[in-house]
């Protein structure tokens, strides 16, 4: 798995190809459905990141967006969106998150990450526990069409 900085033709990229779940997810929660006003959006939000990572192929495919947003001060809202070959690199974007992303990219800046999950989406809940991300509750109605999102949220290890 190759890491890289997102260029806007990677975002482009994997909103276009986003895998059906994801897809559902990410827009019941904005005010239309369509790739190009999502594209905007992100890079519209880049000043507010802290990180905008494309995971991609060893053959340079972007496949996933992994991004942090700042949301007040000390408190991030995480992104993860991925393509259909998601599974082609799950195992090594799963290490890699936990030992460097989480670690280097979250934890010097925050005390807090969050993100929401759509209720259904259950390999992205497994994911996040995977990961460390408490479950702290449902939030009901919160899509635009009444879809229940749970609220998740992650927190830095401190050293004793």
């Amino acid at each position: 798995m190759i890491v890289l900085p997102a260029s806007e033709a990677d975002v482009h990229f994997v909103v276009t190809f986003m895998r059906e779940a994801d897809r559902r997810e990410v827009y019941a929660g904005r005010w239309t459905d369509e790739p190009a006003d999502l594209v905007a959006d992100i890079e519209l939000s880049r000043p507010m990141m802290i990180r905008l990572e494309a995971l991609c192929t060893a053959d340079g495919e972007p496949v996933a967006l992994l991004g942090v947003w700042l949301k007040s001060p000390g408190v991030g809202t995480g992104l993860m969106i991925a393509t259909d070959r998601w599974g082609e690199i799950a195992p090594a974007a799963h290490r890699y998150v936990l030992r460097r992303f989480l670690p280097l990219v979250c934890a010097p800046n925050l005390r807090r990450l969050e993100c929401q999950a759509h209720v259904e989406h259950a390999v992205s809940r497994r994911w996040l526990a995977r990961l460390g991300f408490v479950e702290e509750g449902v939030a009901r109605a919160l899509g635009k069409n009444g879809e229940d999102f749970v609220h998740c949220a992650w927190f830095p290890r401190k050293e004793a």
